[in-house]
């Protein structure tokens, strides 16, 4: 193995360690932010103004990691808040609150939605409580209260979902992306005989899985 060689190596190990490490402390990061809101909403719990709970909670659900984050435990305190508004006949507050916990669960998913049955509680419970609003409209005026609760959970249909063909090209693309570039540091760049070939071999799965992530982020 040539010296050459064996430098490369030496930085590919290095960069990847070092991209390693920058991502543990990205993610730990948020670790310790979205835990940091929930211990603040919690001690928000114990002071008279409830609604500053719901600022420090929303904020660790907005936080979400797929391990170890605050965010189901946000959830939980979340809709056992608007269960609180709900029966202290804040509607205001109460609706509000479930659809904090409803767009923030939305917000996290990615190939699969995280607690459905909480969405459709926050489904059932926003239309209910949205029924016994004041109505505005004249159509709202001329409907009793379970005519305007079931236009009001038709309306609660999911948004629509990412595509799961543009979005697996996406990650695959990026992950080839990424491999097929240190492939062509790694090896392409080694100075043995053969060197054009093995260039010209990960040159191009670096560009195939490069228009392979942007057809994903096109098509997601």
């Amino acid at each position: 193995m040539t010296g050459e060689s064996r430098l490369g190596r030496r930085v590919v190990y290095g960069v990847s360690g070092l991209l390693l490490i920058c991502a543990a402390m990205v993610y730990g990061r948020l670790l310790y932010l979205g835990w940091s809101e929930f211990s603040a909403g919690q001690d928000a719990l114990t002071s008279p103004n409830s609604k500053e709970a719901v600022v420090h909670f929303e904020r660790a659900l907005q936080l979400y990691l797929p391990w170890g984050g605050a965010s189901e435990s946000a959830a939980r305190e979340l809709l056992k808040l608007a269960e609180d508004f709900e029966s202290r006949g804040e509607t205001q507050s109460a609706l509000e609150t479930y659809r904090t916990v409803r767009g923030g669960l939305y917000g996290a998913r990615s190939f699969y939605t995280p607690h459905r049955e909480w969405i459709a509680l926050c489904d059932e419970k926003i239309a209910r409580l949205m029924s016994k609003l004041p109505p505005e409209t004249k159509r709202e005026k001329g409907q009793t209260e379970d005519e305007r609760y079931r236009d009001a959970l038709a309306l609660m249909a999911p948004p629509s979902r990412p595509r799961l063909i543009g979005s697996l090209a996406a990650v695959v693309g990026l992950l080839g992306w990424v491999g097929g570039t240190l492939g062509l540091i790694w090896r392409g760049l080694d100075r043995r005989p053969g060197m054009g070939w093995r260039l010209l071999f990960w040159g191009g799965v670096t560009l195939i899985f490069y228009f392979c992530w942007v057809f994903g982020l096109s098509r997601a």
